[in-house]
């Protein structure tokens, strides 16, 4: 009975992760332009504060369905290689 393992990758994982963080910081970095985003929308900066409230709100959602979404996706990936490997020694 040969049994093979197939690496696995760290790819998606890593890929996941970049996104998670690169769209968590994003907030953080619009606190520096809100007097400008103000001005040039001619709002109170408490205002226009509330704005990126509410779009911070919105694109968390979105975020958790991305996410539910690419972990769903790698565990069945793993599972279709566990049913590969079942069906392989199986057959041998």
């Amino acid at each position: 009975m040969n049994s093979t393992t197939m690496p696995i990758s760290l790819a998606p994982p890593y890929w996941l992760a970049l996104g998670t963080f690169a769209a968590g910081t994003e907030s953080f970095m619009i606190a520096g332009l809100l007097p400008d985003m103000a001005a040039d929308l001619h709002a109170s900066i408490v205002a226009t504060g509330q704005l990126v409230t509410v779009f911070a709100l919105a694109r968390i959602k979105h975020l958790q369905e991305n996410l539910a979404a690419g972990v769903i996706t790698l565990s069945d990936h793993e599972f279709t290689q566990l049913d590969r490997a079942t069906a392989q020694r199986r057959r041998g």
